[in-house]
C-alpha cells in the first residue's frame, strides 16, 4: 500500500473517532455510548492514537477537539481515580506540551500519588487490576500495562523522576512473568495473585496489550538494566509464538491458540504496532517485519469509508470459560480506533524511514 493511502486512512480514522466522541451523551446503561462519553480507558486509548496520528500528519484542530473533551470531563477524572481511569492522562500529557494549564498538572499529580503511593499492591508487588476489600482477591490483568503503566513511565520521563520509570519497568516485568504461559510463551488475560493461578485464556487483545506496552514502556528506560533485558527477551519470545499463529489473512484470533476462535482486528493492530515500533527502537528483531506487514494489510482492509476500524471485539473482562471470549460481539469502539491509529501511524513512519534510506 502507498504511504499516501495510509495517510488518508489515518486522517479518516481520526475524523471519525473525534466525531463519535462528540456524538454520544453519557447513558451508562448503553455500553457503546458509555465508552465514548465517559472518562475511562476506552476513550483514553482513542486519544492516545490521535496524539500519535498528529505526530505523523499534523492537524491543529485535532488537539483542540481533544482539549474540549478533556476539559469538559476532567472533574470526573479527578473524582474516579483507578487503574482504568488513568489512560486519558496520556492525552493530558500531550495537551500540556501545548498549553500550560494548572488543572492538567493537578490531575497528573493526583494520579502520580495514586500509582506510586496509594494503590495497594498484590502479594507479588504488582498493581492490581482488581482487588477486593481486605485483599482476599487480587487480580493482575494484561490490560493494566497499557491503561496505567505506560502513563507512569511517560510521566517519569517527563519529570525526570527515575523512580517512576523504574517502577513502570518493574510492573512490566512482574506482569509479563506472572501472566506468561511457559509452554506457549504467550500471555494469559489475568492472574490470581492470591490463589497463584492463571485467569482466562490466551486472549488476543491481552497479548497485544503486552506487546504494545512493552515497547511503549521500555522506550523511557535509557539504561541497559537487567529488568529491561528480561522484558525484551520475553517480548521477542512472544512474537516468535505469535508469528506461528498468524492467520494467512494477516489477522490473529481473539483466543490465539483456538482455530475455531474468530479473527479480530484490535489484537492485529496492537501487535503490528508493537513490532514496527519495537524494530524502530531496536527492541524487536527485524525478522518479525513480514508478520507486521501482513498484519497491516489486514488492518487497513478493515478500515471502512467513514473511518471506522471494523472487526474489533467489544470490551472484554477476564472470562471464566472459552465461550465468554467467543461470544464477545464485534463493535466499533474507541480502543480499536486508537489501536488502529497507532498501527497505521507507525507503519507510515516505517515507510518514510525506508524511503529516506
Amino acid at each position: 500500500m502507498e504511504t499516501s493511502t495510509a495517510v488518508e486512512h489515518l486522517n479518516r480514522i481520526v475524523r471519525q473517532t473525534l466525531s463519535l466522541s462528540r456524538k454520544f451523551g453519557q447513558d451508562e446503561h448503553d455500553d457503546i455510548e458509555w465508552r465514548w462519553a465517559r472518562w475511562d480507558w476506552s476513550i483514553g486509548v482513542a486519544f492516545y492514537g490521535i496524539a500519535e496520528a498528529h505526530d505523523i500528519a499534523p492537524h491543529a484542530g485535532w488537539y483542540e477537539e481533544m482539549r474540549q473533551w478533556i476539559d469538559a470531563k476532567i472533574d470526573s477524572g479527578m473524582n474516579n481515580v483507578c487503574v482504568n481511569s488513568t489512560m486519558p492522562l496520556n492525552a493530558v500529557l500531550s495537551l500540556r506540551e501545548r498549553k500550560n494549564d494548572p488543572e492538567y498538572e493537578k490531575i497528573c499529580d493526583r494520579y502520580d500519588r495514586y500509582l506510586m503511593r496509594e494503590q495497594k499492591r498484590t502479594p507479588s508487588g504488582a498493581i492490581p487490576h482488581f482487588m477486593s476489600n481486605g485483599g482476599a482477591a487480587a487480580e493482575i490483568w494484561a490490560d493494566t500495562l497499557f491503561v496505567s503503566v505506560i502513563y507512569l513511565a511517560r510521566r517519569g520521563a517527563e519529570l525526570g523522576e527515575k523512580s517512576y520509570v523504574r517502577e513502570a519497568v518493574k510492573q512490566l516485568v512482574l506482569h509479563m512473568t506472572k501472566l506468561k504461559d511457559e509452554s506457549s510463551k504467550l500471555y494469559f488475560h489475568g492472574w490470581d495473585d492470591v490463589a497463584s493461578k492463571p485467569l482466562g485464556f490466551l486472549w488476543g487483545r491481552g497479548n497485544a496489550w503486552v506487546t504494545a506496552s512493552a515497547v511503549d514502556i521500555l522506550q523511557y528506560e535509557p539504561e541497559d538494566t537487567q529488568e529491561k533485558r528480561l522484558a525484551v527477551g520475553m517480548l521477542n519470545e512472544q512474537l516468535d509464538a505469535l508469528a506461528r499463529l498468524q492467520d494467512e489473512s494477516g489477522l490473529w484470533r481473539t483466543v490465539l491458540d483456538r482455530p475455531d476462535s474468530y479473527l479480530e482486528t484490535s489484537v492485529t493492530a496492537g501487535v503490528a504496532y508493537g513490532i514496527l515500533k519495537g524494530i524502530r527502537l531496536r527492541l524487536v528483531d527485524e525478522k518479525f517485519k513480514p508478520a507486521a506487514d501482513r498484519a497491516m494489510t489486514a488492518v487497513m482492509a478493515n478500515i471502512d469509508s467513514e473511518g471506522n476500524v471494523q472487526g474489533g471485539s467489544s470490551g472484554t473482562a477476564v472470562q471464566a470459560d472459552l465461550e465468554g471470549y467467543q461470544t464477545v460481539p464485534l463493535q466499533v469502539t474507541p480502543f480499536t480506533q486508537g489501536l488502529g491509529l497507532l498501527a497505521v501511524g507507525e507503519w507510515i513512519r516505517s515507510q518514510r524511514t525506508k524511503a529516506s534510506q
